[in-house]
């Protein structure tokens, strides 16, 4: 789940105004899900940008 801080996250970037920021958390929820749905994105996915070092695994 989403921590305090993550939520913060949205109001400080909508100018604390909740009805902004909640309406960019869903689209961020939607997003995320779209890009990974695992909630992760696997290895195998990105093994090229690995390779030239354009990412790093967390």
């Amino acid at each position: 789940g989403e921590t305090e801080g993550d939520l913060t996250r949205f109001l400080v970037a909508r100018s604390m105004d909740p009805k902004k920021a909640a309406r960019m958390f869903v689209q961020w929820k939607t997003w995320r899900a779209e890009i990974a749905p695992l909630g992760y994105i696997p290895e195998d996915e990105v093994l090229d940008e690995l390779g030239s070092q354009k990412i790093f695994l967390q």
